[in-house]
């Protein structure tokens, strides 16, 4: 027989990590100064997606309050920056960050102006050396003639020179253009924008308690899966599509973006936490041989990790184990702080399941 708490509970946790979406920081109250000095840090080295030229602390607009709310609730369950980072790409892509980092995907944006640059230099010094020469040349000195002659050669190879110039422009701009949208810059900043209404649609719906439109959840993924079938390299749009997937419900459809994420980087917590909760999932909420060992391995990796703690304390609890969900509430209760929000929760089921066990 299945609480009201019970199932709050069971509930939050379940798809606690699948709906990242729907996470909300009420206040922006921290813990200590160092969280502080971090968000600050966080909100202007950011970018806003939407207005693109404004940071996190200087934009309005809905996803830029959206992000503010996520950094502050990653900050307090004291994310590493590297976590933070990794999140905000994972969702948004490069475009996110003022500094992307130098790689295939934005080489050509960090070396484009540098070869530029060298292109003017080169023009400028053979324009500067031909009109050294002049005074040097013999003929100068015999005719005025010779003189008018000379300078319409230097002048025509100085707009010869500027005509080349000109020409490098446009070809390393036209080159940049096409090598940008090979490596799927263009397609990266259509994910952008298609992810931002999706994730807006979310959280729209979440604070209006109604039912989201899906639409731009499937046209996320139509750009996703040709995207990430040119780039199985970039992780980052792996977790994305997996992460889309299980946020439209799709749960057997993300599992292999997760698992091949996972494959490539086995020591990211918060994405095992969320291939855990996949698996109970797609196995009929049944733990599993295949569930137990992922299980295993996310509490190898982080013993004191919430969110696997609470799904083994309310699937023992659900089915009338109260031995072992007695042990796992006692050691969520352990590692909560006892102002936490979640501790009075926490509590409660702890006492009902001892209630019950006698």
């Amino acid at each position: 027989m299945k609480s009201t708490l019970f199932k709050s509970l069971l509930a939050l946790v379940l798809f606690g990590c699948v709906s990242i979406a729907f996470a909300v920081v009420e206040t922006y109250q921290f813990d200590n100064d160092a969280q502080r000095e971090r968000y600050q840090y966080f909100i202007e080295v950011l970018r806003c997606p939407k207005c693109q030229n404004q940071n996190l602390a200087g934009s309005n607009s809905p996803i830029a309050e959206d992000l503010r709310r996520e950094l502050v609730r990653m900050l307090k369950e004291g994310k590493q920056d590297q976590e933070i980072v990794d999140f905000m790409v994972a969702r948004y892509g490069e475009f996110v960050l003022y500094d992307p980092k130098f790689k295939k995907n934005t080489a050509v944006l960090w070396l484009a102006p540098l070869l530029l640059l060298m292109v003017g230099l080169t023009v400028v010094l053979l324009i500067l050396r031909n009109q050294r020469r002049m005074p040097t040349e013999p003929a100068i000195v015999a005719a005025a003639a010779n003189t008018a002659v000379l300078s319409r050669r230097n002048y025509h190879k100085s707009k010869i020179a500027i005509v080349i110039f000109v020409l490098a422009i446009i070809f390393i701009g036209a080159g940049s253009w096409l090598l940008y949208r090979h490596l799927g810059a263009v397609e990266q900043l259509e994910i952008t924008r298609v992810s931002e209404r999706f994730y807006n649609e979310l959280n729209k719906a979440a604070a209006e308690n109604r039912e989201p439109d899906i639409s731009s959840g499937k046209e996320l993924i139509g750009l996703l899966v040709p995207y990430v079938h040119k780039h199985k390299e970039d992780l980052n749009v792996v977790y994305m599509l997996g992460s889309t997937y299980a946020q439209l419900s799709e749960f057997d459809a993300a599992l292999p973006w997760y698992k091949q994420y996972l494959m490539a980087n086995p020591t990211n917590e918060r994405v095992l936490t969320e291939y855990v909760q996949l698996l109970y999932i797609t196995a009929n909420r049944q733990l599993t041989e295949r569930v137990l060992f992922v299980v295993d391995r996310a509490l190898t990796l982080n013993p004191h990790n919430l969110d696997v703690l609470s799904l083994m304390a309310m699937h023992y609890q659900q089915t009338g184990e109260f031995s072992k969900a007695l042990g796992y509430w006692q050691k969520i209760l352990a590692t909560l702080p006892p102002d936490s929000p979640s501790y009075p929760l926490v509590q409660k089921a702890y006492n009902e399941v001892r209630l019950r066990k006698k």
